[in-house]
């Protein structure tokens, strides 16, 4: 990872959770509404955590709703 800045991306279409870092992928999960984790939200808050003693500042915060996807794959 860069030092400096660096853009984070999380990407959730239904089930289907994708992260990034600089546009690279580095997670990429489905998350199922039946193995006990309850059901899948498609709407709801936002939460960035940062650990005790972690040099972590966040700029330019965007958080957008889009319209469903259909036919794009995620990655």
């Amino acid at each position: 990872m860069k030092q400096g800045w660096n853009r984070l991306s999380y990407l959730q279409r239904g089930g289907h959770i994708l992260g990034a870092i600089n546009g690279e992928v580095v997670i990429g999960t489905h998350d199922r509404g039946d193995d006990n984790n309850g059901p899948v939200l498609l709407r709801g808050r936002v939460a960035l955590r940062c650990m005790v003693r972690s040099d972590v500042v966040f700029r330019d915060l965007r958080v957008w709703n889009r319209p469903r996807f259909t036919s794009e794959p995620l990655a």
